[in-house]
């Protein structure tokens, strides 16, 4: 008889879940936008190629700026000077 052990994740904030669904709507909006630029300048290769180019850009772009938020609000509650 073998026993299995599982372990599970810690439990995301409300302001996480938020974070990924707006990662997820950027990943879709860059995706199509880029998609649709580049079926106009050259063909379904480029297009492809910039689809996941922007989806990958838009998630990483609102990761970044929640990074930002949430430094600006732990430097807020610390009361600690920008350095």
């Amino acid at each position: 008889m073998t026993t299995t052990t599982t372990t599970q994740a810690p439990s995301r904030s409300t302001g996480q879940w938020l974070v990924v669904g707006a990662q997820l709507i950027a990943a879709a909006l860059g995706a199509v936008f880029s998609y649709d630029f580049g079926m106009r300048i050259s063909g379904l290769p480029l297009a492809l190629l910039l689809a996941a180019n922007g989806a990958f850009f838009g998630t990483i772009m609102v990761g970044y700026v929640a990074d930002l938020a949430k430094l600006a609000r732990d430097r807020l509650e610390q009361g600690s000077p920008r350095s």
